[in-house]
């Protein structure tokens, strides 16, 4: 019997059943095939069928009588099983037997769909959701996903990918991109803020698809947008940056827009700050300092119409960097992500290192010293670092050196401490410290790394100042920091020789 040795989940390929007479004389024979449990037969070769069991009358079987029957099957199920052909023959007194074995590849079926509003009001707001499948016992890491908006369209709140111009062959398009893993069996959605244009007219929005095997989907939804007859409020808010931290003055603009048909009343419109902001400048509107709303009212606005207000606020040092806006019901918000001074750069001692980071490292709010220790700086720094090398025959274990700028000097006395599971502190004694860097360097499964798992690295660290010699000892622990929980559960990305440049949390 011969058989493919390796077939694709959902792939098909033929087994080839041979037979002959070797003895001296002629006789009556049967010939059988079970088919294995992940396998579907596709074509018999004119087999009588029981269950599994392919059988086959060969009537009389000359001496070196010799003929072959031929079935193609189909396979499936999980990269690296494997499907156990079994085969026999039988004559009136003799009788023989054949094995072979069919190991299962890996593949990736991959599908993609995208909808959005068949029909839309120019200058409105919608919601277009791609959703990219994973059908296959392999999975598709690091695959390329877009959207491309026509001309006239933007997009917002881009569930985590990143926006840019389209091609030249799509003149005034933007594309958003992702970048995601798909595990066998896996899907999921993305689902960006598109805002139509404010001409009325027909458009075809496109999604696409690209593993790094080269396979590639398409998709399309196409889109009516219409100008409505009455008066349609919406609010818009912006920062006029990103981020920013504690003490900067950043400019607000917020106000309604009329993006219907027809003129509008009286508009009625707030902005709510969080508690993270203080308005300093108010551009005509109210302020009030105890429900931290802005407060002004618009007289009318014609079609395609807006009042826009320009405010200064100050970030503090603590809460939410938002603002809401609210005309007439119609709500916008504008987020910001305050920003740290730490910087880090984490590069491995084996430039073709296999590791990677889980996620970014994380700058957040250090917890309260044990007695006998005060915090130089008000953060810690924590990473996971996952996927060393873990063949203990070549560079294991790895060894990475870490190097943390705070952004200004760094305390004379101040030392390097470790923040371990159980919240005891322990000084780095390997640490150096020279204006406002910090460089140490943190082994596989050593003493430094929290996760005791071959090829996986955990660290958290905070700068400190002890008091006497107390601090070159573990101390009496403290309760866990959440953030560190959360670092955990972080998406992973490449490390190679990383740079992490202006770090910030919300």
């Amino acid at each position: 019997m011969t058989a493919p040795s390796v077939l694709q989940d959902g792939a098909q390929g033929d087994v080839t059943l041979s037979y002959q007479n070797t003895g001296t004389a002629a006789t009556a024979a049967t010939l059988r095939y079970v088919l294995p449990n992940n396998a579907t037969m596709i074509d018999s070769a004119n087999a009588t069928v029981s269950g599994s069991t392919y059988t086959w009358n060969l009537g009389d079987v000359a001496v070196t009588g010799a003929g072959s029957r031929t079935v193609t099957i189909e396979a499936s199920g999980a990269a690296d099983s494997s499907l156990l052909h079994t085969a026999s023959v039988a004559g009136t007194e003799t009788s023989d037997t054949a094995e072979a074995t069919t190991v299962i590849g890996l593949r990736e079926e991959l599908a993609l769909s995208l909808t959005a509003p068949g029909s839309v009001n120019t200058d409105a707001g919608f919601t277009a959701s791609l959703t990219a499948q994973n059908t296959g016992n392999a999975a598709a890491n690091a695959t390329a996903l877009s959207l491309t908006l026509p001309a006239g369209f933007t997009a917002s709140a881009l569930d985590g990918g990143t926006l840019d111009s389209a091609p030249d062959s799509a003149p005034g398009s933007q594309v958003v991109r992702w970048t995601v893993d798909l595990a066998a069996g896996a899907s999921m959605t993305l689902s960006p803020t598109v805002t139509a244009p404010s001409a009325a007219g027909k458009a075809v929005l496109l999604a696409g698809l690209t593993a790094t095997s080269g396979k590639t989907q398409s998709a399309s939804a196409e889109v009516q947008v219409t100008m409505a007859a009455s008066a349609i409020i919406t609010a818009g808010a912006q920062f006029s940056v990103a981020e920013a931290k504690a003490g900067d003055s950043v400019t607000l603009i917020a106000g309604p827009v009329n993006v219907g048909g027809a003129a509008s009343g009286t508009i009625t419109n707030t902005v709510t700050l969080s508690a993270g902001l203080t308005a300093t400048a108010f551009d005509g509107a109210s302020w009030n300092a105890d429900t931290r709303v802005l407060s002004w009212t618009t007289s009318s606005l014609s079609s395609r119409g807006s009042d826009p207000k320009n405010f200064t606020v100050r970030v503090e040092d603590a809460g939410a960097l938002t603002a809401t806006a609210n005309s007439n019901g119609a709500e916008g918000t504008a987020t910001m992500i305050r920003t740290f001074p730490e910087e880090v750069t984490i590069t491995p001692e084996v430039p073709d290192s296999s590791c990677k980071i889980s996620g970014q490292p994380v700058v957040a709010a250090a917890p309260t010293p044990p007695a006998g220790i005060t915090l130089s700086f008000a953060n810690t720094v924590g990473f996971t670092v996952v996927d060393c090398d873990r063949n203990p025959n070549t560079s294991y274990p790895e060894t990475l050196t870490v190097t943390i700028d705070v952004g200004q000097d760094i305390a004379a006395d101040a030392k390097l401490y470790k923040v371990s599971d159980a919240g005891a502190w322990a000084v780095i004694e390997d640490a150096v410290i020279t204006g406002q860097t910090v460089t140490y360097s943190i082994t596989d499964d050593g003493e430094l790394d929290q996760d005791k798992t071959p090829g996986t690295l955990r660290d958290p660290v905070a700068l400190a100042v002890p008091e006497g010699d107390a601090s070159a000892k573990p101390v009496i622990p403290v309760p866990l920091p959440l953030w560190l929980l959360a670092a955990l559960m972080v998406a992973v990305g490449w490390l190679g020789w990383l740079g992490f440049r202006r770090l910030s949390a919300a």
